[in-house]
C-alpha cells in the first residue's frame, strides 16, 4: 500500500460487530490500494492514524496461506518512503511513519530462506557420549564436582529477548532444542528506542512456517504490551524498556512454572538474547554434571564472528576465563531455579557468575539486509533512527543507493572495516594460531555449518530474498 498524499484521502469505515472482523477501508481518488479477500483481522498495534491526512495505517494479519501485511519486496518498501519529507514532520508523524515502515518490512523480515534444508545433516547426539568421556569433561570444569555426574539430567529453560532476528532464531532453536525443556520468547510490542513507538510482533508469523512448526511444543511466547511499556516511558535511561521486558518476562516464567512445575530448585533457567547461542555440548554438560555447592550461576562463554563466519572479533569481555577462553564474550547466564526465584530481578547483563561453560556463538548482526536495516537504522536502542530529524546523513546513505540494490545490500551486510583495520577483527585461522585455546569456545552451530547456502550472508554472498 503506497504512502498516499493528503489530497487522496476520503475515508470509509466498516465495523462488523459480534465477530472478529473489523476493517478500515480506504476510498480515494485513484486506483484501489487495498483489496480484502479471505479472513482478515485488524491488529490494534498496526493502526496508526494521522488526523491531518499524512498517513493512515491499517495493519492486517492475513490467513495462514498468505504473507503478512502484503507482498512488497524489501527495496519496494524502501522506495515508497517519503524520505525528502521526514525532516519536516513532527515527532508524532515520524513515529507513525516508522511504525508503518516496520509493518511493511515484516514480509522481508520473516521470509523463509529460498535454499531448502540440507536433510543429510542431523544434530549431534551427545547423549550417546561414553560415560567416561562425560565424567572427564565434567571433571575438567572447576564449577563442577570432579568424577561425578547427575543420576537424572537437569531440566533447562532459556528465556530470550526477541526482536526481528528470524534466521538467528531458527539456528538457535536447532542448536538448543534437544537439550532444553522450554524456550521462552519475550517480545515487546514497542521498540526499545525513546520515545517509544510500536513494532510488529514476529513470532506470530514465524510459528506457522514449516521451519518453525516443529518447535512450537516447547516455545512459550510472552508479550510486553503497550500498557506495560508506557508505564516506563518517562524514564531517561535508554535501557529501561529492555530491563522492563526482562523483568516482566521473569515474572511470567515463574507464573508459568507455578502452573506446570517443570523446574525444581536444582534445574536451570538461562537468560539471554536470542543471538547468544550456547553449544549443544555445553548444554549437555550443564544437564549432566554436578554443580559445586557454592555455585548457582553459570555463564556461557562464546565467540563473536561479526557478520562473517570466518572472522573473529577479538575484543571480547569474557570474565575470568581468558586463558581457557581467549576472545570470549559473555553469553547465556544460567541460574539454578532456586537462585532465579530467590535473588530478585535478572537483567541481560552478566553479574556475579561463579563458573562457566565453554562454547557457542554470538550471532549478533546476522548479515541479512532487512534485519540489519531494522536493527542499525531504525530500532537500535543506542543509535539514531533514520526517522529522526537529525539523521539526515544516515538517510542519505540509504537513499543514494536505492538505485543500486546490490550495493545497498553489500553496504548493510559488510564486515565492519574499522575493526579490520584496527586489528580487532581477524580470521578464525589466525585466532587459532595466536591462541590455540580459542578452540575451546569456537563453535559454529551445527545447523548453520550444514546449511551455509541457506544463509548466504554469513559467507558474504547475495541473499535471494533481498529483492
Amino acid at each position: 500500500m503506497p504512502y498516499l498524499s493528503e489530497s487522496a484521502y476520503k475515508l470509509g469505515l466498516v465495523f462488523v460487530t459480534g465477530c472478529s472482523l473489523c476493517i478500515l477501508l480506504f476510498v480515494y481518488d485513484g486506483p484501489p490500494v487495498l483489496s480484502l479477500f479471505g479472513t482478515l483481522v485488524l491488529q490494534s498495534q498496526g493502526l496508526a492514524a494521522d488526523i491531518r491526512g499524512q498517513s493512515w495505517q491499517v495493519g492486517v494479519t492475513q490467513n495462514c496461506s498468505s504473507p503478512a501485511y502484503g507482498r512488497k519486496g524489501f527495496f519496494s518498501v524502501l522506495r515508497d518512503v517519503p524520505w525528502d519529507r521526514i525532516s519536516s514532520l513532527d515527532e508524532r508523524k515520524r513515529s507513525r511513519l516508522q511504525e508503518r515502515f516496520l509493518l511493511d518490512l515484516v514480509p522481508s523480515l520473516v521470509a523463509e530462506p529460498t535454499i531448502p534444508i540440507n536433510e543429510s545433516c542431523e544434530a549431534p547426539r551427545y547423549e550417546r557420549m561414553p560415560h567416561s568421556q562425560l565424567v572427564s569433561l565434567c571433571s575438567s570444569n572447576p564449577a563442577f564436582e570432579p568424577n561425578r555426574t547427575r543420576e537424572t539430567p537437569a531440566h533447562i529453560g532459556i528465556l530470550n529477548t526477541f526482536g526481528f532476528e528470524a534466521d538467528v532464531l531458527e539456528i538457535f532453536l536447532r542448536e538448543v532444542y534437544p537439550h532444553v525443556d522450554a524456550v521462552f520468547l519475550a517480545e515487546s510490542s514497542f521498540a526499545h528506542r525513546r520515545p517509544l513507538s510500536r513494532k510488529p510482533l514476529i513470532w506470530q508469523h514465524l510459528k506457522i512456517q514449516p521451519r518453525f512448526s516443529i518447535f512450537t511444543e516447547k516455545v512459550i511466547n510472552f508479550i510486553v504490551d503497550e500498557s506495560e511499556a508506557l508505564n516506563e516511558q518517562r524514564s531517561d535511561n535508554i535501557w529501561t524498556s529492555e530491563s522492563l521486558q526482562s523483568s516482566i518476562a521473569k515474572k511470567r516464567v515463574l507464573e508459568w512454572n507455578a502452573k506446570t512445575s517443570v523446574f525444581s530448585q536444582h534445574d536451570f533457567i538461562g537468560v539471554n538474547h536470542v543471538d547468544q547461542i550456547p553449544s549443544g555440548l555445553s548444554l549437555h554438560l550443564l544437564r549432566n554434571c554436578v554443580l559445586k555447592r557454592n555455585v548457582n550461576h553459570i555463564e556461557s562463554l562464546i565467540w563473536f564472528p561479526w557478520s562473517r563466519i570466518d572472522s573473529v572479533y577479538t575484543h571480547g569481555r569474557g570474565w575470568n576465563a581468558r586463558s581457557e577462553a581467549p576472545y570470549a564474550f559473555s553469553g547465556t547466564q544460567f541460574h539454578t531455579f532456586a537462585s532465579y526465584q530467590r535473588d530478585g530481578d535478572f537483567g541481560m547483563a552478566p553479574k556475579g557468575a561463579q563458573g562457566y561453560i565453554l562454547g557457542g556463538m554470538h550471532a549478533s548482526d546476522c548479515p541479512y539486509a532487512p534485519f540489519l536495516l531494522t536493527k542499525r537504522y531504525v530500532t537500535c536502542t543506542e543509535c539514531m533512527s533514520i526517522f529522526d530529524t537529525s539523521a539526515g546523513d544516515k538517510r542519505s546513505s540509504i537513499v543514494r543507493l536505492l538505485h543500486s540494490p546490490e550495493e545497498l545490500e553489500q553496504m548493510l551486510t559488510a564486515k565492519p572495516e574499522r575493526h579490520v583495520s584496527n586489528g580487532r577483527l581477524i580470521s578464525v585461522s589466525e585466532a587459532l594460531k595466536r591462541k590455540p585455546n580459542f578452540g575451546n569456545i569456537h563453535h559454529v552451530p551445527w545447523f548453520l555449518a550444514c546449511n551455509p547456502r541457506r544463509y548466504p550472508g554469513w559467507t558474504g554472498h547475495h541473499d535471494d530474498r533481498v529483492t
